[in-house]
């Protein structure tokens, strides 16, 4: 994912630890978590948490191969079909 990152998207990526992805293009700075699959509670909760607890304006966004439960959280995280964003 992290060649996917800088070479389709012109981001430099970096390792944060808690977020799968940090990557900055033109001084935006965007955070990425990835699942393949977040459709049981406890799977979405684990990778909502990382990025609901970042006290920034950052876009989040969480890319999961699901297709049901797309869109944007109350918190403003976008999950989005991992194959959509990067066709997209």
């Amino acid at each position: 994912m992290t060649l996917k990152l800088s070479a389709r998207r012109g981001c430099d990526a970096v390792d944060d630890g808690e977020i799968d992805f940090v990557a900055e293009r033109d001084g935006e700075i965007r955070c990425y978590q990835v699942s393949a699959s977040i459709m049981g509670e406890a799977a979405r909760a684990w990778e909502l948490v990382f990025l609901s607890k970042a006290r920034d304006n950052f876009d989040k966004t969480v890319l999961t191969l699901d297709r049901p439960g797309l869109g944007v959280t109350s918190e403003g995280i976008r999950v989005r079909n991992a194959l959509d964003w990067l066709c997209g």
